[in-house]
């Protein structure tokens, strides 16, 4: 069973600092380095909102997480055969668990300020470039970011991220069938009009017709317990949709380069059992996300 959940980032203070508490001295010290103070509550919040929903699989306490960091490679569970992937853009976060194997996931906040055609022609295969042509000039943006979602999924899911080129990949026109490639099923998620997520799951073969299905899309409280999602494009971590001066999460609330590219960013999150895979921010559309290249966001 795999579950992924989308977890706001932009907390009240005290929720910030709760999740802040189940942080290791490590992840305090890198949030403590972090001169920007909404990039220090989102790195605090993803990195707590790891912790609580590792917890939650394992029956621990979030602060309690095995949770292994080198500087080298991706984070792992010691002694577990959990799994987990994360991701940010924005103001939202999404993490996923699973005990069937590896997996990656990645999420993007729909926003204006991105130039979907000139993206595609620098970072995507003919195919995907057709079908980001292909689109209605309203849902262009949203083609694109289907199929980058899916791409980076894909790419940490494997371990490589992005230290590959993208172009090098091909995920398959975007639409709502899982996209199959190696030994991975690719999902796109029903994350709601301000969100494009999705998540790579590996595939053995034998569990080939169950892992068709999309995996549990749900909200995560901070006490653990999952929380239904009542509208996936705006939600909060423990009281339902929230809305900001900003709008709602998710909403188009960050500017940024029309084509900032990966260039200079891991873009990879991280899960267990392998190496080779970071996890940072999200890469593709805000440049003012990429902060770090070391292993943990």
């Amino acid at each position: 069973m795999s579950v992924v959940h989308l977890v706001d980032l932009d907390l009240p203070e005290p929720e910030t600092e709760q999740l802040t508490c189940h942080l290791d001295g490590s992840e305090r010290r890198r949030a403590a380095a972090l001169r920007d103070p909404r990039e220090r509550s989102r790195f605090c919040a993803i990195h707590g909102w790891v912790r609580v929903a590792l917890g939650r699989e394992l029956g621990v306490a979030p602060s309690a997480v095995p949770l292994v960091a080198p500087t080298d490679r991706k984070p792992w569970i010691e002694g577990t055969a959990l799994h987990f992937s994360a991701s940010r853009s924005g103001g939202c976060g999404a993490v996923a668990v699973s005990w069937s194997g590896g997996l990656g996931v990645d999420v993007e906040e729909v926003r204006d300020g991105l130039d979907p055609l000139r993206f595609a022609a620098r970072w995507y295969t003919p195919a995907e470039r057709r079908s980001v042509e292909a689109a209605p000039a309203e849902l262009r943006n949203r083609r694109c970011l289907e199929i980058w979602t899916r791409k980076e999924a894909y790419l940490k899911a494997t371990g490589t991220g992005l230290t590959v080129s993208p172009a090098s990949v091909e995920v398959a026109p975007a639409g709502p069938r899982p996209a199959r490639i190696g030994g991975w099923v690719v999902h796109q998620l029903a994350a709601g009009a301000a969100l494009v997520a999705a998540v790579a799951l590996a595939d053995d073969g034998a569990g080939r017709r169950r892992r068709t299905r999309p995996p549990q899309l749900c909200g995560l409280r901070l006490d653990g317990t999952p929380r239904r999602l009542f509208d996936r494009g705006a939600l909060d971590a423990s009281r339902g949709p929230i809305r900001s001066p900003e709008g709602t999460l998710g909403a188009q609330r960050a500017t940024g380069p029309t084509d900032p590219g990966p260039t200079g960013s891991t873009g990879s999150t991280g899960s267990t059992g392998s190496t080779g895979e970071t996890w940072g921010t999200s890469p593709g559309f805000n440049a003012a996300t990429r902060r770090s290249s070391s292993p943990m966001l």
